[in-house]
C-alpha cells in the first residue's frame, strides 16, 4: 500500500521512507533540506489526528523530550505543525531496536553476552536517572524503545507515555503489560521512577533467559504482574550467576521500596553480579552486537544512512575512485625499488650491469684457463662497474704483465667507466630507497588542525588542501558524546576556513582566535556534553584517523 506522505515536505523536512509504526503514530526517515542531515519524523496516524486526547498526549511527549538533553536519550530538534499535521523532528539513530536484536538471539538459541547486556543496561540507567531527576517518568521502558547503534551503544526513545510530576487526571491505561510495574497497572498516575527500573529489570530477565517473566493474554499478564512471583531465572537457565539472579529478582520486587532506588544503584549491582569492571563508555566497536545491528540494518528497506545519532547528508564526491584514508606515511621502498624508476638512469644502470657481466665472464674464462682463483667481486655485483677495477686487479696479482695490460688498456672506455660509476651510481642507489615506491607518491588531500582554546572553545580548521566536506567528519568523545560535521550547517571548509564549538557556560570572549576565517555560528554544548573534555577520536568517512588530546591535534588525510 502506497504511503502518501513519502516524498512530501513538512516545513524543512522531506519524508523519505517509513521506518515503523505503532500505537498512534508513524515514524519516517526524513531529510533536513537546509542542514543536510537525516532525522526521524514522528507524526500522528490519520485516525487519531482529530482526537484531542491523542493530540494532547503527542504534545506532552514533545514537551518531555524537549527538557531532556542527554547522550543516551534521543533528542528533539523541532515540534511543529504543517497544515493539520503535528510532527516531531528527532535525532535519527542508525541501528536497530533491542527487541529485534533479542529476537535474533532467540532464533539462534543464543543469549546476549554479559558485557553487552551490562553496557546497554548501564547506559539506559544513566538515561533514566537523568529523566527522573527532571521529574519525568518514562512508563514504557521495553526493548522496542531502546535503540542500539552499530557501536553497541543504547538510546532511550519514545516518551509518548511520559508522566510529569503532576499527572493529568482521569488518564486511561496505556503501556505494555509485559513490562509494567504493579503500581502502574493499578493506577496510571501511580507510576514512579522505580516503575521504570522494574521494567528495566524485566528487560534484564529477558536478556539472560530469553523469556518474559509473565506472558500470555493481557489481563492474565496484568494480574500476574500484581500478584505472582516470577519464575527464578536459574530454573530456566541454570548457568546464570546466583548473584545475577538475586539482582533480577530484587529489581522485580512487588513493593517499589524493595527495588533498587536509582539506575546508578542497579548498574553498580550489575557490575558486581557479573564480576567485571564497570563497562567503560568509550571503547572500540563491539563486534558481536555491532554485527547484529548491521544485519538488522541490511534487512530494513530504508535507504542507506551515515553514522549513529544523526544521519548526515550524502557527502559530495571527493575523488573519482574510493581512496583509503590513512595517517600512515608510506614506508621507505625496498632495495630493488630503483629498478622500477623511469628515465635514463635505469638505462645507464642496465648497460653497466651488462658490462659487468661481460667482464665477469671474461674473468671467469681467464681464471679457468690459468688455474686462477674465482674473483672476489661476485657477491657485490650490484655495486656497479666500479667493481670492474677489482676484476682487473684480481688477475693482475697472479698473471704475467701482458694479461694485466690486456684487462686495463683495451680502450679508454673501461678507464672512464670506473671513474664515473663510483660517483653517481653507488651514491644515488641508497638515496632512492628512501623515496616512495610509487612513481606518483600519494599526496595528502587535506591538512586539518583542531585547536582547543582554554577548554571552552574548539576550532576545526582546514589548513591545506581542497574544500573539506564537513559531513564526512565526526568527533567522538567520552560517554558517547559526539559532534557530527553536519551540525555546523556548513557544507565544506576551504583552505584557511574553520568552524567553532563552544561550551555553553563560556560567555566570555575568545582570547586567542586561531588564524582562520570563521564560518557559520558556533555550536553550543552543555558542560556534560562537551566532546573535548577528555581525549576524543576523529573519524572521517567512517574510518578512525587519530585521537586528539584536550588541547587538540593536527593531522593529514590522504
Amino acid at each position: 500500500m502506497r504511503d502518501d506522505l513519502i516524498g512530501q515536505q513538512l516545513d524543512e523536512y522531506r519524508l523519505l521512507a517509513l521506518l515503523g509504526r505503532g500505537g498512534m503514530a508513524r515514524v519516517y526517515l526524513g531529510l533536513d533540506v537546509g542542514l543536510k542531515r537525516y532525522v526521524s519524523i514522528k507524526v500522528i496516524d490519520p485516525p487519531f489526528r482529530s482526537d484531542p486526547g491523542y493530540v494532547q498526549r503527542f504534545e506532552r511527549e514533545a514537551q518531555a523530550v524537549a527538557r531532556l538533553e542527554h547522550p543516551r536519550i534521543v533528542r528533539l530538534y523541532r515540534y511543529g505543525q504543517a497544515g493539520d499535521m503535528l510532527y516531531m523532528a528527532m535525532q535519527y539513530v542508525e541501528g536497530a531496536d533491542l527487541e529485534s536484536l533479542l529476537s535474533t538471539y532467540r532464533q539462534n538459541d543464543q543469549f546476549i553476552l554479559p558485557t553487552e547486556a551490562q553496557r546497554i543496561v548501564g547506559e539506559v540507567c544513566q538515561a533514566l536517572d537523568y529523566a527522573h531527576a527532571r521529574g519525568v517518568v518514562h512508563r514504557d521502558v521495553k526493548p522496542g524503545n531502546i535503540l542500539v547503534d552499530s557501536q553497541g551503544h543504547a538510546y532511550l526513545t519514545d516518551f509518548g507515555l511520559a508522566l510529569f510530576a503532576e499527572p493529568p487526571e482521569g488518564e486511561e491505561h496505556f503501556g505494555t503489560p509485559q513490562y509494567m510495574a504493579p503500581e502502574q497497572i493499578l493506577s496510571p498516575a501511580g507510576a514512579l521512577p522505580e516503575s521504570d527500573l522494574y521494567a528495566l529489570g524485566i528487560v534484564l530477565y529477558e536478556m539472560f533467559t530469553g523469556q518474559l517473566p509473565f506472558d500470555g493474554e493481557t489481563m492474565q499478564v496484568a494480574a500476574s504482574q500484581v500478584h505472582d512471583a516470577p519464575r527464578a531465572p536459574r530454573r530456566i537457565r541454570p548457568d546464570i550467576n546466583p548473584a545475577l539472579e538475586a539482582l533480577i529478582l530484587k529489581a522485580l520486587a512487588k513493593d517499589p521500596r524493595d527495588r533498587y532506588q536509582s539506575g546508578a544503584e542497579l548498574a553498580r549491582a550489575l557490575d558486581r553480579a557479573l564480576q567485571t569492571e564497570p563497562a567503560t563508555p568509550v571503547t572500540p566497536a563491539y563486534l558481536t552486537m555491532g554485527e547484529r545491528v548491521t544485519a538488522e540494518l541490511q534487512r530494513q528497506p530504508a535507504p542507506p544512512a551515515p553514522a549513529t545519532g544523526r544521519r548526515r547528508a550524502p557527502a559530495p564526491p571527493v575523488s573519482e575512485a574510493p581512496v583509503r584514508r590513512s595517517l600512515r606515511v608510506p614506508a621507505p621502498a625496498p632495495l630493488p625499488a630503483p629498478r622500477r624508476r623511469r628515465g635514463g638512469r635505469c638505462l645507464v644502470v642496465l648497460i653497466l650491469l651488462l658490462l659487468a657481466a661481460l667482464l665477469a665472464a671474461a674473468g671467469f674464462l681467464l681464471a679457468w684457463s690459468g688455474d686462477l682463483r674465482l674473483p672476489n667481486w661476485l657477491p657485490t655485483i650490484w655495486g656497479g662497474v666500479g667493481q670492474a677495477t677489482d676484476v682487473a686487479a684480481g688477475p693482475t696479482a697472479t698473471e704475467p704483465l701482458p694479461l694485466a695490460t690486456f684487462t686495463v688498456e683495451p680502450s679508454p672506455a673501461p678507464t672512464e667507466a670506473p671513474t664515473q660509476t663510483p660517483e653517481p651510481t653507488p651514491t644515488e642507489a641508497p638515496t632512492a630507497t628512501l623515496e616512495p615506491p610509487s612513481p606518483t607518491p600519494p599526496q595528502a588531500r587535506w591538512e586539518v588542525e583542531i585547536v582547543v582554546n582554554d577548554d571552552r572553545f574548539l576550532f576545526l580548521i582546514n589548513r591545506r588542501g581542497a574544500p573539506l566536506p564537513l559531513a564526512s567528519v565526526r568527533l567522538i568523545g567520552a560517554e558517547g558524546r559526539t559532534i557530527d560535521g553536519v551540525e555546523w550547517g556548513v557544507d565544506s571548509l576551504a583552505e584557511g576556513q574553520c568552524v567553532l564549538a563552544i561550551k555553553a557556560s563560556s560567555d566570555s570572549a575568545i582570547e586567542q582566535l586561531p588564524a582562520c576565517e570563521l564560518l557559520g555560528q558556533g555550536l553550543r554544548y552543555r558542560p556534560n556534553q562537551v566532546v573535548w573534555s577528555s581525549e576524543f577520536a576523529v573519524v572521517f568517512e567512517g574510518q578512525h584517523l587519530t585521537t586528539c588530546d584536550r588541547t587538540g591535534c593536527r593531522f593529514e588525510i590522504f
